[in-house]
């Protein structure tokens, strides 16, 4: 579940964290700032407080709120903003702001989340992690115009052949087919005569 965030605006797509720990947010925040949660778990699900019985993988971890399981929805990232209040004048000239806008003011941001690694090589090509990344990048970086899902590439999907598959597809394609058409029309004018 994606809470309403600018980061996750529109952002329905599947998302995989390899060993999280969840984030939470100091309830009633801190001088007047509240993180916002960015992904949360399903209601389904729960934190597991014993990660020795998660390390052995016997396969028999279950929802135990009397041994501290915390049960779902948990959050798994939170982002918060503040006014930047001692922020340098900037060093270029600021570009034109359409009519009745005010330029953006600065702020400081800060999005975490609890798995380090859901952005590494290996989960990254998983359907949603690099959008929500680069989503997390734009919005820091006050980008928010950037904030969107990107296209897929095309991947390099190649036919890997042996020297048989090949001139066996040769002697299809090439010869046996139009082979077999060829004979279909001379008895097709055969039987015409």
């Amino acid at each position: 579940n994606y809470p309403p965030h600018p980061i996750t605006t529109n952002f329905q797509l599947m998302t995989a964290y390899p060993l999280a720990q969840s984030v939470g947010a100091v309830e009633g925040g801190v001088n007047g700032r509240t993180p916002q949660s960015l992904v949360q778990t399903s209601a389904q699900s729960w934190a597991e407080a014993d990660i020795a019985a998660l390390a052995k993988g016997d396969g028999r971890v279950a929802l135990e709120p009397e041994k501290g399981d915390k049960p779902g929805p948990i959050s798994l990232g939170a982002a918060v903003s503040a006014p930047a209040t001692d922020a340098p004048p900037p060093a270029e000239p600021k570009p034109e702001t359409p009519a009745g806008q005010e330029p953006p003011k600065p702020e400081s941001r800060l999005v975490t989340i609890g798995d380090s690694d859901f952005a590494s090589n290996g989960v990254l090509g998983v359907q949603g992690n690099r959008d929500f990344f680069m989503n997390m990048v734009n919005w820091l970086a006050q980008q928010e115009n950037l904030i969107a899902i990107r296209p897929r590439e095309p991947e390099d999907r190649r036919l890997t052949l042996t020297a048989d598959q090949q001139s066996r597809i040769f002697m299809l394609s090439v010869l046996l087919i139009p082979g077999l058409v060829f004979a279909a029309g001379i008895y097709s004018w055969y039987g015409r005569r």
